[in-house]
């Protein structure tokens, strides 16, 4: 049974009440029981008009659900009702989520909270768009009626009358209702006149780090010195809700004898405001108390909460109407003594008569209050029940009783016949097209309209197909290393991917029929690119990323779109060296949301760390291509101790100074040497115009027939085949952003004896490669002459080194790291 959780409520304003945290305790426990059943697939859905509050849900559900079944559909906005203007775009918006919602094809959805949307950009609805099953299968949280049985108080106003009842009547059209109490649940029943066995009472649950905890004395004190407090605790957390009764909480407190009140402070915790604060401190300077002795905190973190719980002496609670009232649940689960309101569905999760008071009547909160902080034997006696009937209430056991009632719903409607994806999406089109041409919606609208129909069909519906298809976005057939890399870790599978390659006028190899040049390197905006891998199918992305290929803010959102519309996302970072434009920090909150990041040094884990992306990144070296060796009839006399160098011939690789180490080995050291440059030029201005220089400084020291450059681009086969000519490969890199060096695998490949400048992106190889004393070109020049003894009657360092080099080689073949990449991203062999 594929079941899909619309968890809207833990992106609006209630995610920070009661409300949002039962939405995402409860479906954190169905995805468990689901993960645990094997036979049903949770998928939550999320409102991309809200997109600051997706990263967080992604990181609380990645262990649980594959991050592809979270999906984020899109609407045009604001659409928050308390706007009149936005009333026309609301209903469309919510056709179009259901028509979202159907091409998932559900079994069952799971509304975690209705009524929604006054104050926020949340649409939500029941049969907005008409389907006889998408009714039957559609349940709903249902939490209170309150603002229907008092409406005196919450319907005055007549938008938000119109609103309520709207989301009244789409509640009473749904197939069935999950009440979180049996208060709610008999309010459902006689209120709303639902069938019994339309509606069941779910219960709730603790999170289980409520719990009784020893807070350190340290710790106790900077939670005190926080929020002011230097007395004993008498706490209530809620929201700044009329039905919350804080003002005759306070008199009631204010009531208590003097020496009580100097030994306790009120504390009351929720994310109110400043007008609020200031009307409840009236109340309480009225009733003679000062501002020490009652305590606003506003919202605190959940770990100041867990400790504020175990510090507390007495929790009071006394709301005047609450569907469940879970801080009390809290409360006492940590051991705390609890009082509480004796209405609506406070009693049944208090279940201890003594402990609950009259909530409108000032004296009986008082009475209650007194006992508790006075009476040792009644507070004990709080604390061991609370404890025990705490433990009846766990998510699991609401979660099992919801996945029982969503299996039985479902099998109420197993005779309906599904719609195909283009009946569905023929139907939606129809009654977005009349809905625009009635509500005389303009041209601009109507676009947008249309664009978020177009983006939510990009969505997979198959998140884990049996066999995925699989897209890199890299740089393919060009001269560049990233595309020579991906041409290898491409392996045996390479016509298995589809490749998504820069647009190149001049590519080095013809492309092959799975390549798909779509995007432009640099400002590119992605959309070409976007819309190539939806029409493709593609299920799986590998991308290749260098701070040169992308503009920062498009991939941003290419990577958020690719997530969101369930697809897997690997990427592969080649740098991790900032830049001043571009940072990585800029790119944290996708990036974290990315099934894995992998890196080719440990540099780049510390750099990683630092943005906080270490749970996501994986190491994963650069490979040896494992070619034959093409031999090369060289020029060089035979004789000479042969220096080579090898990779494009860009900045900071050291050549210059290379060149220069030449010159002085020969006058200054008297060795017989040639310098063989296998450099390439890289199809970039800069790359020509060092050449140019390099044959001038060649020529100014007189060194023609001691230097032998080669700028062609070579097959790897043939570069080999002149680097295994050499005595010595050298790489004197001055300085470079990248994370670690492709060249250097190549010298090795050569089989001959390689050596480096003392640099971080060397250290994935350095103790199969000699080291040079330093990056000067004094420095280089003693290295080299000293090897040129070495080399000549090989020591046990040098022999190990070497053998060492061998088997190195043979582990970092290529063929055997491309199978690893292809089963890592989910390919079948």
């Amino acid at each position: 049974m594929r079941i899909v959780v619309d968890l809207q409520a833990c992106q609006s304003g209630s995610r920070l009440g009661g409300i949002g945290r039962y939405s995402l305790h409860l479906t954190e426990a169905l995805a468990q029981l689901c993960a645990a059943h094997g036979q049903h697939e949770l998928r939550i859905i999320l409102n991309d008009l809200m997109p600051d509050s997706i990263p967080e849900l992604y990181h609380i559900f990645s262990a649980l659900i594959p991050r592809q079944q979270i999906q984020v559909f899109q609407v045009p906005g604001p659409i928050a009702e308390n706007n009149p203007d936005n009333h026309t775009r609301a209903r469309i918006a919510e056709v179009i989520r259901e028509h979202y919602i159907q091409r998932l094809a559900p079994d069952i959805i799971h509304i975690a909270s209705l009524i929604e949307g006054l104050s926020d950009n949340v649409v939500s609805s029941v049969d907005a768009l008409p389907s006889k099953a998408g009714l039957e299968r559609t349940v709903v949280t249902l939490y209170d009626l309150i603002p229907l049985v008092d409406k005196e108080r919450y319907l005055q106003n007549p938008l938000v009358q119109t609103h309520y009842y709207r989301k009244l009547d789409a509640l009473k059209r749904a197939g069935g209702l999950l009440a979180i109490s049996e208060f709610s649940r008999q309010q459902g029943i006689d209120v709303l006149g639902i069938a019994p066995d339309r509606i069941i009472n779910i219960a709730a649950g603790v999170d289980p780090r409520f719990q009784p905890l020893t807070i350190p004395n340290e710790q106790a004190a900077q939670l005190r010195q926080r929020y002011g407090l230097n007395g004993g605790i008498v706490l209530y957390t809620s929201s700044f809700d009329q039905r919350k009764n804080q003002a005759r909480l306070i008199q009631a407190f204010a009531q208590l004898p003097a020496p009580l009140l100097n030994q306790y402070q009120l504390v009351i915790v929720g994310n109110g405001w400043e007008g609020i604060y200031n009307e409840l401190y009236q109340v309480a300077t009225r009733a003679g108390l000062n501002r020490k002795q009652v305590i606003f905190t506003g919202r605190i973190t959940d770990a100041d909460l867990l400790a504020l719980y175990n510090l507390t002496d007495v929790f009071v609670f006394p709301s005047l109407s609450e569907g469940y009232g879970l801080p009390v649940l809290e409360a006492m689960a940590c051991g705390i003594p609890t009082i509480a309101s004796n209405t609506t569905s406070i009693p049944e999760v208090v279940g201890r008569d003594d402990a609950l008071f009259d909530p409108f009547d000032i004296s009986s909160i008082n009475a209650k209050l007194h006992q508790a902080l006075t009476d040792h034997g009644f507070r004990n006696e709080l604390r061991e029940h609370g404890l025990i009937q705490s433990r009846q209430f766990t998510w699991k056991a609401s979660a099992t009783r919801a996945l029982e009632f969503l299996t039985e719903q479902y099998a109420r409607t197993v005779t309906f016949s599904r719609a195909s994806v283009l009946e569905i999406d023929k139907h939606a089109f129809k009654t977005l097209r009349q809905m625009c041409k009635d509500n005389q919606v303009g041209t601009a609208e109507t676009i947008r309209v249309a664009a978020a129909v177009a983006a939510n069909m990009k969505c997979l519906i198959n998140c884990s197909p049996s066999i995925p298809r699989i897209g890199w976005i890299t740089t393919w057939n060009t001269r560049c290393g990233i595309a020579m890399y991906s041409r290898y870790l491409t392996g045996a599978h390479r016509q298995d991917y589809t490749i998504f390659a820069p647009y190149e006028p001049q590519p080095a190899l013809p492309d092959e029929s799975n390549v798909v040049r779509c995007w432009h390197i640099g400002r590119d905006d992605l959309r070409s690119l976007a819309e190539q891998i939806h029409l493709q199918g593609i299920t799986t992305l590998v991308i290749q990323f260098n701070y040169g290929l992308f503009d920062f803010y498009s991939l941003n959102q290419f990577l958020r779109e690719m997530i969101a519309t369930g697809r897997r996302v690997f990427i592969t970072l080649h740098a991790t060296t900032d830049t001043v434009e571009k940072q990585l920090s800029q790119l944290s909150e996708p990036l974290a949301l990315c099934d894995a990041i992998f890196v080719h040094s440990k540099k780049d884990e510390t750099e990683l760390n630092k943005i906080g992306l270490n749970q996501r990144t994986q190491l994963f070296p650069h490979g040896v291509p494992d070619i034959p060796i093409t031999p090369v009839k060289s020029p060089i006399p035979s004789g000479r101790f042969v220096i080579a160098s090898y990779g494009f011939f860009l900045p900071h690789k050291g050549l210059f100074e290379l060149i220069e180490v030449c010159q002085i080995l020969i006058t200054q050291y008297k060795l017989d040497i040639h310098l063989l440059m296998i450099n390439a030029e890289y199809p970039v201005d800069i790359s020509a115009a060092l050449i140019a220089e390099a044959k001038q400084r060649i020529a100014k020291h007189q060194l023609q027939e001691r230097v032998t450059l080669v700028t062609d681009f070579l097959d790897d086969a043939v570069s080999l085949g002149w680097l295994h000519d050499a005595d010595l490969i050298c790489y004197p890199y001055q300085q470079t952003g990248e994370s670690s060096s492709a060249a250097v695998r190549m010298g090795l490949a050569a089989q001959r004896p390689v050596v480096v400048t003392p640099l971080t992106i060397f250290d994935d190889v350095n103790s199969v490669v000699l080291q040079l004393p330093g990056t000067s070109i004094k420095e280089i020049a003693k290295g080299i002459a000293e090897l040129n003894g070495r080399l000549r009657h090989p020591d046990v360092a040098l022999q190990t080194i070497q053998a060492a080099a061998k088997q190195w080689v043979i582990a970092h073949g290529y063929s055997t790291l491309a199978e690893k990449f292809w089963q890592r991203l989910g390919g079948k062999s």
